[in-house]
C-alpha cells in the first residue's frame, strides 16, 4: 500500500511547486512601488524638441532606401517625457548614459508595478544586443531579442509581417552627442507595418501628379480659398486604389501649403516636385494663412504615419508655440489640426474613403473649420496653459479635444 500511495503523493506536489514558482516569478517581476516618479508636464522647449524628432522620424519611415536618423540627448529625454505625461503607456524615461541608450518604464498592474529597464549599446553592423530587465529579472541578450520581436508583433496587431531586426536596423551609434540609427524601412517591410498601424508612405508618382495638377490649376485660375484647393485635389482623377490616391492628395496639399519642409513626405519624388513650381499665393482658411498649414500638415502626417502620430505632432506644435518666441498655444490651431487629422484618418480607411472623397469634392471653408471652434482660446503662454489646463494629457484638454472633434465631424457630415 505504501508503494501505491507514494506516486499519488508526488503528483500532489506539482500544484504546490507551480504555485511556488509563480510566486517567485511574481516577486522577481513586480514591485510594490514604481522606480520612476510621477511624470511632470513637458515644457514648451521640450515639446519643440520632441516635435522635431517626431517629424524627422515620420519622413525617415517613408524613405525608400536606407535612412540615417539622429536624435540628440535632449530630444530623446523630451520625447520620453511627453509619452510619459500622456499617461497611455505608463511612466517612461529615456536617456544616454555612458554611450548607451537606457530606457526605463513603470506601469501599474492593479496594486503592483511592473518596472522595466533596457540598455541598448552601439552596433556598427545590425541590431544591437539589447538587455532587458523585468523588475529584478534579467532576460539576457537572447530573450531580450525575442521580447523586442514580441513587442513589435503586438504593436503591429498581427496585421503585418514582423521584420527581422537586422533587416530593419543596419547600424546604431551612441555617444554623448546623441544617437544615430540607420534604418532600411522598405527592405524590412516597415511600409506594410505602418499601413497596419494606420499609415504608409505616399506613392511618389501619385503625389507629384496631384501636386503638379494643383499648380497648373492655380496658374490658370489663382484661388486663395483653401477649400477650393482641397476641392481641386479631390476632383483630380487618379489611378490606383482610392486610399492610395487620397494619401497622395493629403501629402500634395501639405506640400502646396507648407512648402519645402513637407516635401520629405513625397519620398523619391521630392526633387521632381520642386520642378512643378510653387502656388502664386498662400491659401487662406477663415482669412488666415496659418490654418491651412495646420490642416494639411496634420492630414499628411496622419495619412503617412498614423492618426496617433499626427495628433501628437499637432499637440506638440501648439505647446511649442507657447514659448516666449512663439505665437502662443491656440485651440483654434488645434481645431485645424484635428480637422485635417480626422479627414485623413477616414480618407485612408477602406470603409469611409468613398464618403470622404465625395465630401471633399464639394467641401467649404465652413465645413473644414466650423465657426463653433473659432472661439477657442489663443495666444496662451506656457504658464497660462499649465495654470488652466495642467498638461496636454489632462482631462480638461481631452474634453476640449473631444468637443472639437464632434463639431468638425458634424460639419463635414462624416
Amino acid at each position: 500500500m505504501n508503494a501505491a500511495v507514494k506516486p499519488r503523493s508526488r503528483s500532489r506536489r506539482w500544484p504546490w511547486l507551480l504555485i511556488a514558482a509563480a510566486g517567485l516569478l511574481a516577486f522577481l517581476v513586480f514591485d510594490t512601488q514604481p522606480t520612476l516618479p510621477d511624470p511632470v508636464s513637458p515644457t514648451a522647449l521640450q515639446a519643440q524638441k520632441a516635435r522635431e524628432l517626431a517629424t524627422r522620424m515620420s519622413a525617415g519611415f517613408s524613405a525608400r532606401g536606407n535612412v540615417n536618423l539622429y536624435a540628440g540627448p535632449e530630444e530623446i529625454r523630451s520625447t520620453a517625457l511627453l509619452v510619459s505625461s500622456r499617461g497611455k503607456v505608463g511612466r517612461v524615461d529615456a536617456r544616454i548614459e555612458e554611450d548607451q541608450l537606457v530606457l526605463r518604464a513603470s506601469r501599474p498592474f492593479g496594486p503592483v508595478w511592473l518596472n522595466l529597464k533596457a540598455i541598448v549599446p552601439s552596433n556598427p553592423d545590425g541590431f544591437p544586443a539589447a538587455r532587458i530587465w523585468l523588475g529584478r529579472l534579467p532576460l539576457g541578450e537572447t530573450l531580450s531579442g525575442h521580447a523586442i520581436q514580441l513587442a513589435l508583433r503586438l504593436a503591429l496587431r498581427g496585421e503585418a509581417r514582423v521584420p527581422a531586426l537586422d533587416d530593419l536596423v543596419r547600424r546604431v551609434a551612441i555617444n554623448r552627442a546623441g544617437l544615430t540609427i540607420q534604418l532600411a524601412p522598405r527592405k524590412a517591410g516597415l511600409d506594410r507595418a505602418l499601413a497596419a498601424m494606420g499609415g504608409s508612405g505616399a506613392d511618389p508618382a501619385l503625389t507629384r501628379e496631384v501636386y503638379c495638377a494643383l499648380i497648373e490649376a492655380d496658374t490658370a485660375k489663382p484661388d486663395t480659398d483653401f477649400a477650393a484647393v482641397v476641392r481641386r485635389a479631390f476632383r483630380h482623377p487618379m489611378s490606383g486604389s482610392q486610399e492610395a490616391a487620397h494619401r497622395a492628395r493629403f501629402v500634395a496639399l501639405a506640400i502646396y501649403t507648407v512648402g519645402q519642409p513637407a516635401t520629405n513626405l513625397a519620398g523619391s519624388a521630392s526633387a521632381r516636385i520642386d520642378a512643378c513650381g510653387r502656388p502664386h499665393a498662400t491659401p487662406l482658411l477663415r482669412g488666415r494663412n496659418d490654418l491651412p498649414m495646420h490642416w494639411a500638415a496634420s492630414a499628411a502626417l496622419a495619412a503617412t504615419a498614423g492618426s496617433d502620430f499626427g495628433a501628437a505632432v499637432g499637440e506638440l506644435k501648439e505647446l511649442a508655440d507657447s514659448r516666449p518666441d512663439g505665437s502662443g498655444f491656440s485651440f483654434v490651431d488645434l481645431a485645424a489640426d484635428r480637422s485635417g487629422l480626422l479627414v485623413a484618418k477616414r480618407g485612408i480607411d477602406t470603409r469611409t474613403s468613398t464618403a470622404v472623397g465625395q465630401a471633399m469634392q464639394h467641401v467649404t471653408a465652413a465645413q473644414l473649420l466650423p465657426i463653433a471652434v473659432m472661439a477657442g482660446e489663443e495666444g496662451l503662454s506656457e504658464a497660462e496653459f499649465l495654470a488652466r489646463y495642467r498638461s496636454l494629457g489632462s482631462d480638461v484638454v481631452a474634453h476640449t479635444t473631444a468637443r472639437i472633434d464632434s463639431i468638425v465631424l458634424a460639419g463635414l457630415g462624416l
